[in-house]
């Protein structure tokens, strides 16, 4: 009976395995490692082909979050604009247009955009340093107008 349980614990964990390295091998996958290791054009270009085959709103979140780390604040707006259009409820894409757009010196804008980020987040249950730094980003672009 031991044996058994071993047995059937060894098949379920190679099998765990056997779907995360072929998660990983999924082109988004690659997209999102390539985003962790800092390499954003070679993830745009990743999002970019995914995007092609089967556009989705969390391809265009990443891309556009490539975009930002590269100050393409024009293409990572178009990108957020896109994921929500995709996904209404996506609230950090809100964030993270907000932040495009406050960079692109539309801040009346970019206050619409944290404060319906805050509304989500407090529906979803943020964590509050994260809260906070909504808050932060919306009162800098408040400062702006």
């Amino acid at each position: 009976m031991h044996g058994s349980l071993v047995f059937k614990i060894v098949i379920i964990f190679a099998c765990a395995m056997l779907l995360i390295s072929c998660a990983s091998t999924e082109p988004f996958y690659q997209g999102r490692e390539l985003l962790n290791q800092q390499k954003y054009q070679e993830a745009i270009n990743i999002f970019s082909e995914v995007i092609e085959k089967k556009p989705g709103a969390a391809s265009y979140y990443y891309r556009g979050i490539a975009y930002g780390r590269l100050h393409d604040d024009i293409s990572a707006f178009a990108d957020f604009d896109k994921a929500l259009e995709l996904k209404p409820d996506m609230s950090t894409a809100y964030y993270n247009r907000g932040i495009s757009l406050s960079m692109l010196g539309n801040h009346r804008r970019a206050i619409e955009d944290f404060t319906k980020e805050i509304e989500l987040s407090k529906k979803y249950g943020l964590e509050r340093n994260l809260l906070a730094e909504i808050y932060f980003m919306r009162g800098f672009a408040y400062h702006e107008i």
